[in-house]
């Protein structure tokens, strides 16, 4: 079984919606994927019940909600404790780079209770941005700020998106130290999945995985940046046996996600 653990759905153009993902899932194999609200609505094109609305009842497809850290409301804290309570929500993915806050600080930590109390992760999105007006700051969204994080709150389950891409460095101790932090490896490739290019990242995770342990990575594509497929046979090249490939491709994102 093969899990996506980082996918998209917007409202822009065809091949992006939800029939364009659940035709490109269906050409890579993959059984189930996680599909990713984004605090800017603007960015999908739906609102958050929007989005819910179009997942809801579609077995393929599981859902990751957010809130807004910085502007979020009592009202809109309800709602997400709401989704969760009824098993909408499978995790929450917090922006820091984008909002410009520390996943540590105290402003977080409403956020943080109701996922402990209904034992759902907290996605951070980590590393490099997409920022095509300048306005989003490295250094908040920089994986070093996790760690702080795990110890704080060890019954949190913590996952880095795009493993820190590039701090893949700095990323693999804070995933190998804390047991509650896990990472997928979306987002690496943009358009197609050039061959020097991937051997350069097959060269990085393969490091990740000797030094951290395959165990804490979870394949996920960051659809529609690039082709499911090509990203499947691209995790099914690294050095791993074919029981570490089944955690890697869908049993570790099953069990963290419950889905």
């Amino acid at each position: 079984m093969i899990i996506d653990a980082h996918a998209h759905i917007l409202n822009h153009d065809l091949g992006t919606t939800k029939a364009g993902l659940l035709r490109s899932m269906k050409a890579a194999g993959i059984s189930k994927s996680l599909v990713i609200d984004d605090v800017f609505t603007k960015n999908t094109g739906y609102t958050h019940q929007e989005m819910i609305d179009l997942v809801k009842g579609e077995p393929k497809l599981a859902l990751a909600g957010t809130f807004d850290v910085m502007r979020g409301t009592a009202k809109e804290l309800k709602f997400v404790d709401r989704n969760i309570s009824n098993g909408t929500f499978k995790a929450i993915k917090l922006y820091p780079g984008y909002q410009h806050f520390y996943p540590w600080e105290k402003r977080c930590h409403k956020v943080y209770r109701l996922c402990m109390e209904h034992d759902v992760p907290v996605i951070f999105h980590q590393g490099d941005v997409w920022d095509p007006c300048n306005t989003a700051l490295l250094k908040f969204s920089h994986p070093q700020h996790l760690d702080d994080l795990a110890v704080k709150f060890p019954k949190l389950t913590i996952v880095m998106a795009h493993l820190g891409c590039p701090h893949f460095n700095h990323a693999k101790p804070i995933i190998e130290k804390n047991p509650n932090v896990y990472a997928d490896i979306s987002g690496l490739f943009i358009g197609k999945v050039e061959p020097k290019l991937a051997a350069h990242y097959r060269r990085e995770l393969n490091f990740v995985i000797e030094y951290s342990g395959h165990d804490k990575l979870m394949f996920g594509s960051d659809f529609e940046l690039t082709s499911q497929k090509d990203y499947v046979k691209f995790v099914k090249s690294l050095d791993l046996s074919k029981s570490q490939l089944a955690d890697v491709l869908g049993r570790t994102a099953k069990k963290v996600y419950k889905i």
